[in-house]
């Protein structure tokens, strides 16, 4: 039976117009739009979570590991890095981010430098970006290769199943007043409803120490699931400010900033709520996100096109980036996607012990993002002008 309802005084049909679009564009289909600005008006209660011992602690068991993730939208992985791995990472993070500095390919954002700054204040977030094409450590690292990813493969194949992908993969550098974002979720971007399990996962690896005033990630424990179920804690109809402040649910903290030491894996499921917090104190905190998507949607990165290190992929790497088939009817079917002939000369592998690679005149000057990186980096970005690349 056909139903009709009375709108206007005209008899309509559900079949009478299609309505997608306007059900998955509108500004209340998204939840990042809610809740900008809010986070900020209780961050000045965050405390650390290690004042909090029945939060996550760093584990390599994979049972109190799903316990916590289930539990808290989050798990801490133990070692995930070996002390050798952190420093390899730690190095090759900062050469290339120097690097593309000094080539003026690089991502910094910049922080309003408040009036009582320090001298030691910098207020920078630097993002180094497309990281499997930037070092044989990230490559590694990408495919769960490191000190414990197998334990942390074993949890994402669990979470994303097996033929999820790597949606991208960047480094990160924050500096003394530098890092603070909105509080969001990180598959805030797909309309509602959700389904009743993440959509992608981020995960965390800390180079450095993460704490309270070295700038370590804040996250709302449990706001990802409404209380005794699956379903995602956050819809348009959220009273979002009762939310992030302490309560009586499982949400009994508040607002919380992760401590753990360096080497420590931060696995999330796509709806907890956190943040990129501001560091505080003097120095850098150090880390690298990588963004596993499930293998049905579009990745962030769009390998088949910026991903030029085809030579130094393994068959595993290829698989995760999409340019190999994962999963029947969703894979690019060539190896060398005809896309990669637009691009000259890709920022890749680059290091201040090779200065003349920082000379070339890299598509990514051509690009719109390099045109809001200049207006607000000159130091550390240039605009050339529109060209060809479609970057």
């Amino acid at each position: 039976m056909c139903v009709r309802v009375c709108l206007c005084n005209k008899m309509t049909s559900i079949y009478d117009e299609i309505p997608y679009a306007s059900m998955t564009e509108s500004p209340q289909s998204f939840a990042y739009l809610p809740l900008a600005g809010i986070a900020r008006k209780v961050y000045n209660k965050v405390r650390p979570s290690s004042d909090f011992p029945e939060l996550p602690q760093p584990s390599t068991d994979l049972k109190v590991l799903q316990k916590d993730f289930m539990k808290y939208g989050y798990c801490l992985v133990k070692d995930a890095l070996s002390k050798e791995e952190i420093e390899i990472a730690k190095a090759r993070l900062l050469d290339q981010a120097e690097a593309e500095c000094v080539a003026k390919v690089a991502h910094v954002t910049p922080s309003p430098k408040p009036k009582n700054a320090s001298s030691t204040w910098k207020g920078t977030r630097q993002l180094i970006a497309n990281m499997p094409a930037k070092g044989d450590i990230f490559r590694k690292i990408a495919t769960f290769r490191s000190n414990n990813g197998d334990i942390i493969e074993q949890l994402m194949n669990k979470i994303l199943g097996r033929s999820f992908l790597l949606s991208s993969q960047h480094g990160v550098i924050v500096e003394e007043g530098g890092g603070g974002q909105e509080l969001h979720q990180d598959q805030s971007g797909f309309p509602f409803p959700h389904p009743p399990y993440p959509l992608v996962c981020n995960i965390i690896y800390m180079y450095t120490e993460w704490n309270l005033e070295n700038g370590g990630t804040y996250v709302v424990p449990g706001s990802h699931l409404k209380e005794g179920t699956l379903e995602n804690n956050v819809d348009p109809n959220n009273d979002y400010t009762s939310m992030i402040e302490v309560n009586t649910g499982v949400n009994s903290k508040g607002v919380v900033a992760l401590c753990a030491p360096p080497g420590t894996c931060f696995v999330s499921d796509g709806r907890v709520l956190h943040s990129g917090a501001t560091r505080r104190a003097p120095g850098q905190r150090l880390g690298n996100n990588c963004y596993y998507c499930h293998g049905r949607l579009r990745q962030q990165e769009n390998a088949s096109v910026q991903f030029t290190a085809l030579e130094k992929a393994d068959s595993k790497l290829l698989k995760l980036l999409g340019i190999q088939p994962k999963m029947p009817g969703f894979h690019i079917l060539s190896q060398m996607p005809a896309q990669h002939n637009k691009i000259k000369v890709p920022v890749e592998e680059l290091s201040m012990q090779r200065p003349s690679e920082l000379k070339q005149d890299f598509d990514w000057y051509y690009t719109n993002t390099a045109k809001g990186f200049a207006k607000i980096s000159p130091d550390s970005a240039m605009y050339k002008g529109p060209g060809e690349s479609k970057m």
